[in-house]
């Protein structure tokens, strides 16, 4: 079954409901990013938009493609990594390996590990 995009976003001031059409998977998602939208304070019509517009921009970023995307411990660790990577300027390594709770040396493994996959999103693979 496909989705048009066009069938999350709103028309005529009012977000589409029929979620018909729509594949199982794309409602869990919508369910889902509903769901934390009500938890932070949105009322049901806001959290209805930004649970659409989101769908919308993940359905477009990832549809149309078989992926893996990790859950539970490596999940935090992959999102741990990127922010310590985004994080890091220079000057406050020390830091930030103190806040992470690692040692400087495996600080600068995460670096090193962050760069290379960065790297190679980046490049692709030029040379097998």
């Amino acid at each position: 079954m496909t989705c048009d995009p066009l069938d999350l976003i709103e028309r005529g001031g009012e977000v589409l409901a029929d979620k018909a059409r729509w594949p199982q998977r794309l409602v869990e998602l919508y369910d889902v990013l509903f769901a934390y939208a009500r938890k932070i304070g949105f009322d049901d019509e806001k959290a209805a938009r930004d649970a659409s517009e989101r769908a919308v921009l993940i359905a477009d970023y990832l549809g149309g493609s078989v992926i893996y995307l990790p859950r539970g411990d490596a999940l935090r660790k992959a999102v741990r990594d990127s922010e310590a990577y985004r994080r890091h300027d220079g000057r406050n390594t020390d830091a930030l390996a103190r806040e992470y709770g690692m040692k400087t040396t495996k600080f600068y493994e995460l670096l090193a590990r962050e760069r290379k996959r960065r790297l190679r999103t980046l490049q692709g693979e030029l040379f097998k």
